[in-house]
């Protein structure tokens, strides 16, 4: 691994903090750069000035391309690196050399075997799912409803947001567009919310007939805890099975669910 450098673009500080420790604690020897486009720059350098944020049109010479955030306009500069891509977004399918990294539900979503259109879902998502702003605003709505304030808003256009129960119909906002994105992906049907924490989420999954879920391997641990506190200290995900067998439960850390499959496609690739 000696001599390999990496790519991080990102356009929020919040998985990137998180991405970074871990690279620093468990690849030391791996050169990280960080990009960004013009129009987050200043908030990526501000937030690691160690790093010496660059523009993503200064992109070098890295034979590793970690994807935090969508590139927008230019993803292109990104697909003409000559190596390897962890993609987070989405967005590169069809690159030779490429590296998935699943949204933490469509990471679930995948190990259940059989007819998904039988499958529904409950979710109780972190404001982490939005990136700092969101939570933010989950600090600042907080602490509104206790002094009758009112501040303007930096991801949600609801007040008090994590209160918010989305309808079938309800194409407003953000939170909409990451349901149906959900829904499209794994073919299943879900109700979401956000809940007043940062990054732990809470996923109740009903099961069809002749539907099962597939647990061997992977980021998955049976969750004994009484609380959310262990998921939180977790990088892995918990499982909840109810003994009806129609219902299964998960909890995790939105932000370590994403870091820890990251790292390990760091790992395969640099041999470590």
């Amino acid at each position: 691994m000696k001599g390999m450098k990496a790519a991080v673009y990102a356009n929020d500080s919040l998985l990137l903090g998180e991405v970074l420790g871990r690279i620093e604690e468990e690849l030391p020897l791996l050169g990280v750069s960080i990009y960004s486009s013009e129009d987050f720059l200043p908030a990526i350098a501000a937030e690691k000035p160690a790093y010496e944020a660059k523009n993503i049109k200064d992109l070098g010479d890295e034979e590793i391309a970690v994807i935090l955030g969508d590139p927008g306009i230019h993803a292109d500069t990104l697909r003409k690196l000559d190596g390897s891509i962890i993609d987070c977004t989405g967005i590169f399918s069809g690159y030779d050399d490429l590296y998935e990294v699943a949204e933490p539900i469509e990471y679930i979503a995948r190990r259940f075997q059989g007819d998904r259109s039988k499958v529904r879902g409950s979710l109780l998502m972190p404001a982490a799912l939005f990136g700092r702003n969101a939570i933010d605003d989950l600090i600042s709505q907080t602490r509104n409803l206790f002094s009758f304030g009112r501040d303007n808003s930096k991801v949600f256009e609801e007040r008090v947001a994590f209160n918010v129960l989305l309808g079938g119909d309800d194409s407003r906002n953000i939170m909409s567009g990451y349901k149906k994105r959900l829904e499209e992906t794994t073919g299943m049907t879900f109700n979401f919310r956000i809940i007043p924490v940062s990054t732990v989420f809470l996923a109740d999954f009903f099961l069809g007939d002749n539907v099962v879920f597939a647990e061997e391997g992977g980021m998955f641990y049976e969750f004994t805890a009484s609380s959310l506190e262990e998921a939180m200290e977790n990088d892995g995900i918990g499982v909840i099975k109810h003994p009806s067998g129609s219902m299964i439960s998960f909890t995790g850390d939105y932000i370590k669910v994403l870091t820890g499959q990251i790292v390990s496609h760091l790992k395969e690739l640099t041999g470590e």
